[in-house]
């Protein structure tokens, strides 16, 4: 019987725990995807604003206050999201190393069975990687399945949480300027300071073909982001399943 044969079998042997397992990779491969997708949004985002900063400087346009809190404010969001995704990952690699080495302690029996039938340690190490990976390749294959029957949706929620981002910042910061301006020209009518602040979120809303692009529109990417998965599970999969396969013996 060969590995990926083994790896097959043992998977339909545990249900429950492989279902459970399921649910965690799935449920860590969508807060990456999320996260991603609003962090390669705003780059975007921030690529097109600093781009029409340099034209307006370049040929002279003035540009207005507002616009250049827009992008004080998405650098600010991206930073703020980075923090986000150091904080996902560290809490997700220590879940998975305690689910990891809870599951692989339960099975420290099979484990022994194999090396006193004389199984290297090895193979049976490589086994564990493969039924592991073949659970986050299904969790990550079912998610892009999800992606293209409801894309439409998910690029819409995933572009709100942006905007929602950037304008709960935003307000204050507007708001702060709107009062230096008003103090300074009081000529200023509300409707032309409220259109200047309109003025500044319509390059996000109606610029599809800069602001549409997400972290799997392409296969590319996806196939980045599926290597990116595979990557970060195995770094929270192989030292359990070193030490428990090493210390079988002793069990």
């Amino acid at each position: 019987m060969s590995l990926i044969e083994r790896a097959f079998l043992s998977i339909q042997h545990r249900p429950l725990k492989n279902s459970l397992l399921f649910l965690v990779y799935a449920g860590i491969a969508c807060a990456f995807y999320v996260l991603f997708s609003i962090q390669n949004k705003l780059s975007n985002s921030l690529k097109y604003l600093n781009d029409a900063l340099s034209f307006n400087q370049k040929n002279q346009i003035t540009t207005t206050p507002s616009f250049k809190v827009l992008v004080s404010t998405i650098t600010q969001q991206k930073q703020t999201l980075n923090h986000y995704l150091l904080l996902i990952a560290i809490v997700s690699i220590i879940l998975l190393l305690l689910l990891h080495s809870f599951f692989l302690y339960q099975r420290k029996k099979e484990l022994q069975n194999f090396i006193l039938i004389g199984e290297k340690k090895k193979k049976v190490f490589t086994q564990i990687i493969l039924e592991n990976g073949i659970i986050l390749n299904v969790a990550l294959l079912s998610l892009m399945i999800l992606l293209s029957f409801f894309a439409r949706p998910i690029t819409n929620q995933i572009q709100q949480l942006e905007l929602n981002l950037i304008h709960s910042d935003q307000v204050a910061m507007t708001a702060k300027q709107q009062k230096s301006q008003i103090s300074d020209e009081p000529n200023q009518s509300d409707s032309k300071i409220n259109v200047t602040r309109f003025n500044t979120v319509l390059p996000i809303v109606n610029s599809e073909e800069n602001f549409t692009v997400n972290f799997a529109t392409t296969v590319q990417n996806y196939l980045g982001f599926v290597l990116l998965i595979n990557a970060f599970i195995a770094s929270s999969l192989i030292l359990p399943a070193l030490y428990f396969v090493q210390k079988s013996h002793s069990f």
